[in-house]
């Protein structure tokens, strides 16, 4: 939730770990002044992990702006370097690091070998925090140009303080993708923009997490690994019966893939 503070906004975020899987449920709301309706409707497939044999395409977007200086460039480093060790065989990925401008580990994404995951690793131990303000869109609409690999849903993973100016031009950009990438996010560090990086996991299906001091790594980051393995629940439609299309509204619509191993709100009126 914002703070309304305008000169110094932040955001409050609150972890937590449920004692038992979250369920798919629904919240129904007594009728407002004008007559209506309401409820929320939580999506929450916990499906089994299905193996999949397609050959998967993994994007690293990391944040070197200035404001990553210190421990949350170290804490990028970290998370990178066990993302790429943690890379499934038959493969591709490619690294983005990101600022003012941005560049790229290979012109294209490479098959993950002995050689390849080398190179990465490399990268990800030297990470500087030294590439100007904070400017996501670019290096974005660079990998959204690009077919994903033989048709195959891209993974794309983001690891940001999320400190961006224009947040609604970025989620509007993943959403209008949505469909051919998938983003996951660590926001890193106490000062990141929690509203930006949970947006862009949920305008595409991904799902997000946080990076603190003191946090294990790996808690973070396999799981994010071991969803993207899964595919998102695409073409998601809701109907009630006996009443037509016309007679309720959806919030948001059309409806986001849903995360198969994560949980979705819908708001209905």
């Amino acid at each position: 939730e914002k703070i309304q503070n305008h000169e110094n906004e932040n955001s409050i975020i609150i972890t937590f770990e449920g004692k038992e899987k979250m369920q798919s449920s629904i919240l129904l709301a007594q009728s407002d002044s004008l007559n209506y309706d309401c409820c929320a409707l939580t999506i929450a497939p916990n499906l089994p992990k299905l193996e999949s044999t397609n050959i998967n395409e993994f994007i690293f977007v990391v944040d070197c702006s200035y404001s990553m200086e210190g421990i949350s460039i170290k804490k990028a480093s970290q998370c990178l370097d066990l993302f790429i060790h943690s890379l499934p065989p038959n493969s591709y990925y490619n690294i983005y690091r990101f600022g003012s401008s941005f560049t790229k580990l290979f012109d294209k994404s490479v098959e993950y070998n002995d050689q390849t995951a080398k190179q990465g690793i490399e990268l990800a131990n030297h990470l500087s925090a030294n590439l100007g303000c904070t400017e996501i869109k670019k290096p974005l609409e660079d990998i959204f140009a690009n077919k994903p690999l033989n048709g195959q849903q891209r993974q794309i993973f983001i690891l940001t303080d999320g400190e961006v100016f224009d947040v609604e031009c970025v989620l509007s950009l993943i959403s209008s993708n949505s469909k051919e990438n998938r983003c996951f996010t660590l926001g890193i560090g106490r000062g990141c923009d929690a509203g930006l990086v949970e947006g862009m996991a949920l305008a595409s299906g991904g799902m997000c997490d946080f990076v603190q001091e003191g946090d294990s790594i790996s808690e973070k980051v396999i799981p994010q690994m071991l969803s993207s393995l899964q595919e998102s629940l695409t073409s998601v439609e809701i109907h009630i019966q006996g009443e037509s299309n016309n007679d309720f509204m959806v919030s948001p619509f059309p409806i986001p893939n849903v995360n198969p191993t994560g949980a979705s709100i819908v708001f209905l009126r």
